[in-house]
């Protein structure tokens, strides 16, 4: 595209405040940093774990809690399901053991009620 503009309709600016800073490249010491950026702007309020033993459940909660925590969500949201309860019994068992968890309570009715669990973080 191409405009024609007047001369006295522009503005100048010093050339010091017209120079871009690109950001730093990436290094092994600012890896870690960028990885945790990313993190941050991948994790959703939440995960959906039906289907899963108690034991990869807990693993997956307890790595979703800590994304959670880092990328700053002070509320997530565990879809669990209904079934036969055993999955609910041992994710609520983890949550209450869990020093990185406040509180705990069953969904709202229109997030999922009994099948999922909403959790409040520290």
């Amino acid at each position: 595209m191409r405009t024609t503009v007047k001369i006295s309709s522009c503005r100048f600016v010093a050339r010091g405040q017209q120079e871009i800073q690109s950001p730093p490249p990436v290094t092994n010491q600012n890896r870690g940093s960028l990885g945790l950026l990313q993190k941050t702007a991948t994790v959703t309020r939440n995960i959906d774990i039906r289907g899963m033993t108690v034991d990869e459940a807990e693993h997956v909660c307890g790595k979703f809690i800590d994304d959670a925590q880092l990328s700053g969500l002070k509320q997530i949201l565990i879809i669990h399901g209904k079934g036969t309860g055993a999955l609910r019994v041992g994710v609520h068992e983890f949550l209450r053991l869990n020093n990185s968890v406040a509180k705990f309570q069953f969904a709202d009715q229109d997030e999922g009620g009994t099948g999922a669990t909403l959790v409040t973080i520290k």
